[in-house]
């Protein structure tokens, strides 16, 4: 499995050394894992959520300020149906237990955390991303396809990227690609380009700006690069395109 394909893991523990052992409890990759960061508070976690957009966030459950309930709880209303939360606990208390299944944790894991242990509750966790990931994308599918529309439409003529899109939405990117073309059978980067070729088209046949010009207009700073994806899109390149055009309309202006 590539790094690209791996869910994405945040450790959340005041303590250095917790975090270090739990990094080291397990070979992450080897189960479809990989952790992208190790922080030291909940707060922390809260700054940096929609930069790192986890799957899985594994959190102590008493921490120096905020707790980990009171992150998961914060997570779940923010970003709800998003995340898998695992809470650790020193203590073997049911009242720990039933909190953590009270506000919809995935499970509850005692520290020292055992290596076995975290690796069965991961590859189970797994069952549960698949689903968040595959059946939400049944509800929210067409509302995805209008946004993304809605966003190339508004930003085609500006460089962006599918993390751009997907932080402007408040959606993973994983998520975001695979539902776009769940729903519509091409990729987000295939309908961007279809959309600028076509941008282009309509200022080659109305505009006299140059070929330059329209590239910069639709979104490539690079014209030589637009020339080549205009040729893949359409089979010809924009400066053949534009004399056919002119050809077509002097015919057309021709007395019969």
């Amino acid at each position: 499995m590539s790094e690209t394909e791996l869910y994405r893991v945040v450790l959340v523990d005041d303590e250095p050394w917790v975090l270090e052992d739990i990094d080291k409890a397990i070979n992450w990759d080897e189960i479809g894992y990989k952790i992208c960061a190790k922080l030291q508070s909940a707060e922390e976690l809260l700054c940096l959520y929609r930069r790192i957009r986890p799957h899985v966030i594994i959190s102590d459950i008493k921490m120096s300020g905020m707790s980990g309930i009171e992150l998961l709880n914060e997570v779940n209303n923010i970003y709800k149906n998003e995340v898998v939360f695992i809470l650790l606990s020193i203590y073997d208390l049911f009242s720990y237990a039933t909190q953590a299944v009270r506000y919809d944790a995935f499970d509850y894991l005692l520290k020292p955390v055992d290596g076995n242990a975290l690796k069965e509750v991961l590859l189970r966790a797994k069952e549960r991303l698949q689903l968040l990931y595959g059946t939400s994308i049944d509800y929210n599918g067409y509302k995805i396809v209008d946004d993304v529309m809605s966003y190339i439409k508004e930003n085609y003529p500006e460089y962006f990227s599918l993390n751009d899109m997907a932080s402007s939405m408040h959606l993973n990117p994983s998520y975001l690609s695979k539902a776009f073309k769940q729903k519509t059978g091409v990729n987000i980067s295939k309908c961007l380009t279809e959309y600028r070729i076509n941008a282009a088209i309509d200022l080659l046949k109305n505009t006299r700006l140059s070929l330059d010009e329209i590239a910069f207009k639709v979104g490539y700073s690079d014209y030589f690069y637009f020339n080549k994806i205009f040729k893949k899109e359409k089979g010809i390149t924009p400066s053949a395109f534009r004399r056919e055009m002119e050809i077509k309309a002097r015919n057309c202006d021709s007395p019969v």
